[in-house]
């Protein structure tokens, strides 16, 4: 069983690690281009064409895109790894960058090698909507766990991105991309608890990709009664 877990609640999570090198990318002490090599990372979310993964202690700045092309990778969620291949900051169609590890097999010594299945839980960062909107850097690419209650504000579009409003801070948005989580059933003014998935950045905007059963649904109808948000989330907690 896969000991990367989706919890709603930070456990004390120690670590007398230095900072990783995943941390020293997202920070600059590598140039573009350089060859990198990152060991012991956990795989956090999955794509065919490359996956995300983070250094332990899961920190602002710990996490990373991976790319390696399509089918050229056997990494599941949960799995450990080093890989290597080259610092990039990939253009995205909106013009900001990705801070990313090419791990093409084309690319001269470029690998990705599963040692196994991380044996310890990681857990997510938590994050409120107004806390990542104030810098969305350091999370570029992290796990995380926005707690903010939110109401989606525009429904999916033809691509499956939509977006919700906190509720403890009105006139915080923050963007959602469908990759994991089946967005069919969204609807205008729907309700959530919170969320948790990894934080991309694409099209010149920074959007959260919740996984699969990791969204809290709830009913924000509050019929006959006055009461906070902050009241209904309580019920739920």
């Amino acid at each position: 069983m896969k000991k990367l877990v989706i919890v709603l609640m930070i456990a004390g999570l120690v670590s007398t690690a230095a900072a990783g090198t995943i941390i020293d990318i997202q920070t600059g002490a590598y140039t573009v281009g350089d060859f990198v090599e990152v060991s012991g990372a956990v795989v956090t979310g999955v794509l065919s064409n490359g996956f995300y993964m983070n250094e332990i202690p899961n920190a602002p700045y710990s996490g990373i895109w991976v790319y390696t092309g399509t089918g050229n990778h056997t990494a599941l969620v949960g799995d450990e790894v080093d890989v290597g291949g080259y610092y990039e900051e990939y253009i995205t169609s909106g013009g900001s960058s990705l801070t990313e590890i090419n791990a093409h097999p084309t690319g001269v010594g470029a690998y990705v090698t599963v040692i196994g299945e991380h044996m310890e839980s990681l857990y997510p960062m938590q994050l409120t909507i107004a806390q990542f909107n104030a810098d969305p850097e350091p999370y570029e690419c992290c796990f995380v766990t926005i707690t903010d209650g939110m109401v989606v504000t525009e429904v999916p579009n033809t691509y499956g991105e939509w977006d919700v409003e906190s509720y403890e801070t009105p006139g915080q948005f923050l963007a959602v991309d469908n990759y994991w989580y089946d967005s069919s059933g969204v609807f205008l003014g729907q309700c959530f608890n919170c969320g948790t998935g990894i934080m991309h950045e694409d099209y010149g905007e920074y959007k959260i990709r919740f996984f699969e059963n990791a969204v809290c649904e709830i009913d924000c109808a509050i019929p006959n009664e006055n009461m906070t948000f902050s009241d209904v989330k309580a019920l739920y907690r």
